[in-house]
């Protein structure tokens, strides 16, 4: 058995909090986005808006199962 110098992964800490910082920034934007209706005005809203926001969500669904590691369903 050989004893091995324990790996610094410091960089990859790094990296990985930066990641996770810029994902909690951009969480917060989606969810100001979303409190105000993603900028939609009730008396406006037409079939194009639906396909856009419908767009959003498969693509968010999409992006949670990978990171929750489960399969596709949009």
């Amino acid at each position: 058995m050989t004893n091995r110098p324990a790996k610094d992964n410091s960089k990859a800490l790094g990296a990985f909090t930066e990641a996770k910082a810029d994902i909690d920034t951009l969480l917060a934007r989606l969810q100001c986005l979303s409190d105000g209706h993603f900028n939609a005005s009730p008396d406006e809203i037409n079939w194009s808006d639906v396909g856009t926001l419908a767009h959003s969500q498969a693509c968010f669904h999409l992006r949670c199962n990978l990171c929750c590691h489960q399969g596709c369903h949009p």
